[in-house]
């Protein structure tokens, strides 16, 4: 997140290589750095799809998904 602001942007792909940028709270991604790999629910809000309940993906998840 940029320093001193509340909000940020997550970029996520989907399976068919469209890239998305999800708004995220930055009290959701507290604690997670750069290139971590997270899970999160995603919801709406004023500004568009906003990541909720955000998680990181532990490696046995990571090679189920793959």
């Amino acid at each position: 997140m940029p320093e001193g602001r509340t909000y940020g942007w997550v970029r996520v792909e989907d399976g068919a290589g469209n890239r998305h940028l999800v708004y995220v709270p930055a009290n959701e991604v507290a604690g997670h750095k750069v290139g971590d790999i997270l899970g999160f629910t995603v919801s709406a809000n004023d500004k568009g799809a906003c990541a909720r309940q955000v998680e990181q993906v532990e490696d046995d998840e990571r090679e189920a998904a793959a």
